[in-house]
């Protein structure tokens, strides 16, 4: 009876990976741009097994935009397609890439990586506002990339805090218009026992009417979501909060945001 229970146990972990669906942590846009050492639009030219490891393919790129790191024309996947974290870029896909180095200082990036295929098609039938919802993400996030790497900020988050806003707070702005760009982005002080000293604009939307009034949202609701029960941290910080601007859809008016959706 004991081996039977062992063999089920066993079966149960090796059949597991099919089973269940990755489990990846969402990461916002900003830590993203902060912690990735590569990011780039990038068109897949070929794309090869890896000789030393199954786990693994290769590819060539032609990079179609370079958001932060070195050009190069090459990179790693770690793909375990007999996984359910499987994943792979076909040949002659564009693609939103965040890599890392791993410790052979090699670009690598996986299902957990935040890519992104900026082709990418869906079936209009089933879903059919998919493609335009795609589009406009897509949009959003190079937007914010393009500024970031245009102004080079010193962005960091050594503490890897995350700051927000409430939705109530924010709720007076639906219906809003943003012509141009879809963000703004403000800088928020951190005291070291994770209350809000000041908030700074560093960027705000291109609608005056709404900039005074934004601000003081932010100034009397922006706080630290303390997911990790820490009760402070060793010096004052600075990290970047953005917002995003959603446009209006059918019947749904635009609305403003923490999350870049």
């Amino acid at each position: 009876m004991k081996q039977i229970q062992i063999v089920t146990v066993i079966t149960f972990l090796f059949f597991s990976n099919f089973l269940f669906p990755c489990d990846c942590d969402s990461t916002p846009l900003i830590d993203q741009f902060i912690f990735s050492d590569f990011i780039a639009s990038a068109k897949i030219l070929k794309v090869t097994k890896d000789n030393k490891s199954n786990d693994y393919h290769n590819i060539e790129v032609e990079i179609l935009d370079l958001y932060k790191g070195k050009n190069t024309t090459s990179l790693r996947i770690f793909s375990v397609l007999n996984s359910s974290c499987s994943f792979l870029t076909p040949e002659n896909s564009t693609w939103l890439i965040f890599a890392d180095y791993n410790k052979k200082g090699q670009l690598v990036f996986n299902y957990c990586s935040g890519a992104q295929q900026i082709d990418q098609r869906f079936n209009k039938e089933m879903f059919p506002n998919a493609h335009e919802n795609h589009k406009r993400s897509i949009e959003l996030q190079t937007q914010v990339l393009h500024y970031l790497k245009n102004q080079k900020l010193n962005l960091k988050n050594e503490y890897n805090l995350k700051v927000g806003v409430s939705s109530e707070c924010l709720k007076q702005f639906r219906g809003v218009q943003i012509k141009n760009d879809r963000f703004a982005l403000y800088e928020v002080t951190i005291n070291k026992d994770l209350s809000i000293e000041k908030v700074h604009s560093i960027k705000n939307f291109d609608n005056l009417e709404i900039q005074e009034q934004l601000m003081k949202c932010l100034e009397d609701n922006v706080k630290v979501y303390n997911y990790r029960s820490i009760l402070k941290i060793p010096k004052k910080t600075k990290i970047i909060l953005p917002l995003y601007f959603y446009p209006p859809e059918k019947s749904h008016p635009g609305f403003i945001s923490n999350f870049d959706l």
